[in-house]
């Protein structure tokens, strides 16, 4: 059976795209002015060869994380089938698929959005976090109503 494929609103999606390729950019800044002072031959000594670190290391941060945001933003999609969920992206990390039957509870919080966060009957399994920004419908709604609710007694015993 086709699964209920949700992904990120597009107002969303393009916000996040533009914070990703701004961070992006202002990595490439950073970076490029540190490779550009080690190829003209500018040799750097003493407090400013540790801020010309610290600038290579945002550089590299701004790149990391903004590549992350706007690969994250374009391929992420939560996909919904009868008897499981799977939550996953392009990226190599943070992509799951969790059976309806090993879910446990569910919790609903709000961290900017709407997240649901569905705990697995398995101790060692962690749980998953879902946030849809908006963009669950009726079909959502049913299945996640069907998982009962992680009260403290429940939270107790797992943790």
């Amino acid at each position: 059976m086709e699964p209920h494929v949700y992904k990120t609103p597009f107002a969303a999606r393009v916000v996040f795209i533009s914070v990703g390729s701004l961070l992006f950019a202002v990595g490439l800044v950073f970076l490029t002015a540190s490779i550009w002072t080690l190829f003209a031959g500018i040799v750097i000594q003493g407090s400013k060869f540790w801020a010309l670190a610290l600038i290579s290391a945002l550089g590299c941060g701004g790149i990391v994380v903004g590549a992350i945001m706007v690969v994250a933003s374009i391929t992420g999609h939560v996909d919904l089938y009868p008897d499981a969920i799977v939550v996953g992206s392009a990226l190599p990390f943070g992509n799951r698929r969790l059976e309806r039957q090993d879910i446990g509870a569910k919790m609903v919080t709000f961290i900017y959005v709407t997240t649901y966060v569905l705990y697995p009957r398995a101790k060692n399994q962690k749980p998953l976090r879902i946030g849809l920004q908006g963009s669950e419908d009726d079909y959502f709604r049913q299945w996640m109503n069907s998982i009962p609710d992680a009260d403290g007694e429940y939270l107790r015993k797992r943790f």
